[in-house]
């Protein structure tokens, strides 16, 4: 039998064995295409096959050897302090890759360590949590339902807890989990 693959739309089809070493229109675009004996078909496409079937075996050793190495440099990196983030070393590897393009970056590093910045608001729910957890269930509950935004009635607490409450919703607009805040001081209640 004899077999034609399409360069150009891909359509597979056999043909008698006539029109082995032609070329044949396809069937599917009207493209001129050689045709092959099957078996030499076969024994291109298989060739084909090993050979890529071996590369990956190459690049999946040279994987598995890097990383053996690579552990023995981040084995002591603290994730939750990104001030480790925030190093030039540790932006290497988009410097290079930015190379590549004529680009030259000029990175911030200040801007990518976080370290600290939830730790405020962590600390007043944490210290208050009885009181602060109203906060935190009213946020899930208008989250779940699709609102957006929370009220919070402050008239009625007391000055310190208002205080706080304020100071909360502030701390986590400024920290971008709040897309809007607002306080009014007369009427005693934020949003």
């Amino acid at each position: 039998m004899a077999i034609y693959r399409c360069n150009k739309c891909g359509h597979l089809e056999e043909l008698q064995d006539l029109y082995i070493g032609t070329n044949a229109n396809c069937t599917a675009c009207a493209t001129p295409t050689p045709v092959y004996a099957t078996t030499k078909f076969v024994q291109h496409l298989l060739a084909k096959y090993f050979s890529a079937n071996k590369e990956i075996s190459v690049l999946k050793q040279a994987l598995s050897e890097q990383e053996e190495d690579t552990p023995t440099e981040n084995e002591n990196l603290e994730v939750r302090n990104t001030r480790e983030l925030a190093t030039a070393s540790q932006h290497e590897p988009i410097a290079k890759w930015l190379a590549q393009f004529q680009v030259k970056p000029d990175f911030d590093f200040s801007a990518v360590d976080t370290s600290g910045f939830f730790d405020e608001g962590a600390e007043i729910l944490g210290e208050h949590y009885p009181m602060m957890r109203e906060v935190l269930d009213r946020v899930k509950f208008n989250q779940r339902k699709g609102y957006d935004s929370v009220f919070f009635e402050l008239a009625e607490r007391s000055q310190k807890e208002a205080q706080l409450f304020n100071e909360l919703c502030r701390k986590l607009y400024g920290y971008s989990f709040f897309s809007r805040y607002n306080y009014n001081k007369q009427e005693k209640n934020c949003v």
